[in-house]
């Protein structure tokens, strides 16, 4: 499908001397669609994930490495989203999180490459990738304390945005695994238990993007519909952004948190205030961010290199067809340009 005009658009690569066009379009909610262009890779796995979203377990890949000792590791990790760079800039890194007290973390050396294998049952498809590994944490690879110091204190990353990052991945947590991260000591926002749950519901939806799984200000979804710039929003346009932001909740509560927002009844809020009520979230020292940062990709599945099938029209409704043959696509990132190449994986390429 042709793509309006759409923010964070992306140069897709080549295959070959033939240009791909990652431009396909999918709606996550009925009314305003959300969309976003990829490189070849990541908009099959954009695919991927949409038509799995029902199978349980559809985000649980296998993370494979090295131990300091050379050993190989295999773990079952949940992807969370994409991070970006620390610029700001939209990246293919896939990042998940793990708690620094468990092994999990030890045993994953910093600053090294590994492998994520990651199959999904219903499109019949799998995804080998290859990249490096990097940990962003509360403090750098050692504690460092001065002498006779009564209040010891870590030294922080050396990127501001990393831990800006690290702060929106842990408001993405549900509330039972952020409660996990920080039992016994859970510290609430809000003296109001139900109107906190629901702003830490909101703050969970809203910090990661429905379609591109990349992460984001909560105020992001907000902005696209303000049309003027005031920098609010109206209760109806609350009502949208939550919608777009794929952050369902009954009317009640709904009027609840407004009502809880809105205080003084002017009938609109400035929507910076998730913005802020995020920095307010207490974020713990276990709590580490993981990303891998992809080189060389290879998926085996239907379609091409996009991840698209052959259209069949069943009772005039277009629809996928996932009978044909299997097709094997190796992306990988040149080195000089600075962009994703894919080409199939042919019999000769296999018997050398």
């Amino acid at each position: 499908a042709e793509v309006e005009d759409g923010p964070l658009r992306r140069q897709a690569g080549e295959t070959g001397k033939k240009k791909v066009e990652a431009t396909h379009s999918i709606h996550i909610v009925e009314g305003e669609s959300v969309y976003r262009q990829f490189v070849p890779w990541r908009a099959a796995l954009t695919k991927s994930l949409r038509e799995n979203r029902t199978i349980s377990g559809c985000k649980n890949m296998e993370f494979v490495s090295s131990r300091l000792n050379q050993t190989i590791l295999n773990r079952v990790v949940g992807f969370r989203g994409f991070v970006p760079d620390e610029d700001g800039e939209p990246k293919d890194r896939l990042f998940f999180v793990v708690n620094s007290n468990t092994e999990k973390a030890e045993q994953v050396a910093l600053d090294v490459e590994a492998d994520v294998l990651w199959r999904f049952k219903l499109t019949k498809e799998e995804y080998r990738i290859t990249g490096r590994v990097r940990t962003i944490r509360a403090h750098k690879g050692q504690r460092k304390y001065q002498e006779f110091q009564d209040i010891k204190k870590a030294e922080a990353e050396e990127a501001e945005s990393l831990l800006h990052y690290r702060r929106i991945a842990w408001n993405s947590c549900a509330p039972a695994e952020r409660a996990a991260f920080m039992y016994p000591d859970l510290v609430e926002t809000i003296s109001d238990r139900q109107v906190d749950d629901l702003i830490r519901l909101v703050l969970e939806k809203l910090t990661v993007h429905p379609l591109s799984h990349a992460i984001q200000n909560p105020s992001t979804v907000f902005v696209s519909l303000d049309k003027e710039g005031t920098g609010t929003v109206t209760f109806e346009e609350f009502t949208t952004a939550l919608r777009e932001g794929a952050c369902f909740m009954g009317d009640e509560k709904r009027r609840l948190l407004w009502g809880y927002l809105d205080s003084e009844g002017e009938g609109e809020i400035s929507y910076s205030i998730f913005d802020d009520y995020m920095t307010q979230m207490q974020v713990p020292v276990n709590f580490w961010v993981m990303y891998c940062e992809p080189f060389n990709v290879e998926r085996t599945g239907y379609g091409d290199a996009l991840g698209r099938n052959e259209i069949e029209y069943i009772d005039g409704v277009p629809t996928e067809r996932f009978d044909g043959e299997l097709n094997t696509w190796l992306y990988y990132l040149d080195e000089y340009t600075g962009e994703w190449d894919a080409v199939p994986r042919v019999e000769e390429d296999l018997e050398n």
